[in-house]
């Protein structure tokens, strides 16, 4: 049922950002708090960008947007079909050591896409 509920969540999630153009399109999509309150990007900021130019195909335009985004949708696909599966790569997805080296590369990218202007 857990599962139904968040694959159900995700196709939504992903018709909704394919449907509607986050760049002046009929929706308006939340502000990053990040950006809002300190001024920096985020490592997401440009995701639903990105998300909706990769889902048109745009695989560049995507990149332009964050290029951490394509890089996390590969990861979280991995992980959300490695997850189902018994064995070792269920307990390297379900590890501290995989979650802290996806938040320390997501901090890393944070402060060298502030550093850089990316």
């Amino acid at each position: 049922m857990k599962r139904a509920i968040i694959i159900a969540a995700a196709v939504s999630l992903v018709i909704f950002v394919r449907a509607f153009d986050p760049v002046g399109g009929p929706v308006p999509y939340p502000r990053c708090p990040v950006k809002w309150l300190t001024g920096l990007d985020c490592p997401g900021c440009g995701s639903a960008r990105a998300l909706h130019s990769l889902l048109h195909g745009e695989f560049r335009q995507a990149w332009a947007y964050n290029p951490w985004m394509p890089v996390v949708a590969v990861m979280s696909l991995i992980a959300f079909v490695g997850a189902s599966r018994p064995g070792r790569l269920r307990s390297f997805i379900h590890s501290p050591l995989t979650l802290g080296t996806f938040i320390a590369l997501s901090l890393g990218w944070m402060v060298f896409r502030n550093i850089f202007g990316l």
